[in-house]
């Protein structure tokens, strides 16, 4: 249960392949309700995955649980934690093969939100968000690396551009990343520049005897001239949409590459999946 409400769905895993019991019921509630409240779809989606029963309430004998008596999607509906309330819903539904999550905000209404935050936290200015890049740019750089990018993702540099370089970082630790630093998305000429760098390193086979550590549905490679990085710590980590995923994945699916250790985390099935986090966790630190 601390797991569930403070660490990552990994660790809850190795709990649960120990033994832990993954409806224990206490008067704080189950490991399931407590992940829905810390806003922990990763694991929340792992726990319904290993048997964790949704229809189980916190108890009502303490009246002073703000949620007594609620299931853990009451309470992710209470709390406005959409992606929660998508898995809640959808779980025991059948699912299409490679279907990506549902009920995620188009990219203009995460834009539109996300910029209302930032107006109302006064950092629309030190955020220095671009304008948009062009339908032809997108082209040409589609042509010349010869992918095919998601529409979410063209969807959303025709709004913005990334951010100018001498912009705060928008992006915090806090989605996911196991850098501490905070990330800028970058500009299309930036991606260009950061995935060539990378690219150049993968021709002369630098990361031959190096492994990574995947989460599932991403390949096990150091690097991937598949990851297109379009938001970086500064320091060498970045945040890259996949569009070569392992078996499993998504085309487009939102990972974490680190440079120093082979973690590679999956944050999101979509781009678009991806934004309407961000927009949501920054909403939520105000």
């Amino acid at each position: 249960m601390m797991a569930a409400e403070s660490s990552s769905a990994a660790i809850v895993q190795e709990l649960i392949s120990a033994g832990a019991e993954v409806n224990g019921r206490y008067i704080t509630g189950t490991a399931l309700t407590l992940a829905a409240e810390n806003n922990k779809p990763d694991i929340v989606q792992s726990l319904l995955d290993s048997g964790a029963d949704p229809s189980l309430t916190l108890p009502v004998e303490d009246s002073e649980l703000e949620f007594a008596g609620k299931t853990a999607l009451e309470i992710a509906k209470a709390k406005k934690f959409k992606k929660i309330v998508a898995i809640l819903e959808s779980h025991g539904k059948p699912v299409e093969k490679n279907a990506v999550a549902q009920n995620v905000s188009s990219v203009a209404e995460s834009w539109e939100q996300l910029e209302k935050t930032l107006k109302k936290r006064k950092l629309t200015k030190s955020m220095r968000l671009n304008p948009s890049t062009t339908a032809a740019e997108l082209k040409k750089f589609a042509r010349k690396w010869k992918v095919k990018l998601p529409q979410d993702f063209i969807d959303s540099y025709l709004i913005h551009n990334g951010q100018s370089s001498g912009g705060e970082s928008l992006i915090p630790p806090s989605t996911g990343a196991r850098s501490e630093g905070e990330y800028r998305l970058l500009a299309l000429d930036e991606i260009d520049i950061e995935w060539s760098m990378w690219k150049d390193l993968v021709d002369l086979v630098e990361f031959k005897s190096q492994s990574s550590d995947p989460e599932k549905g991403i390949r096990d490679d150091w690097w991937s001239v598949g990851w297109i990085p379009f938001a970086s710590d500064g320091g060498g980590d970045s945040i890259c949409l996949d569009l070569k995923p392992a078996k499993g994945g998504h085309v487009g699916q939102v990972i974490t590459m680190n440079h120093e250790v082979g973690e590679r985390k999956l944050l999101a099935n979509s781009f678009a999946e991806w934004l309407a986090d961000l927009t949501e966790s920054l909403g939520e630190s105000e």
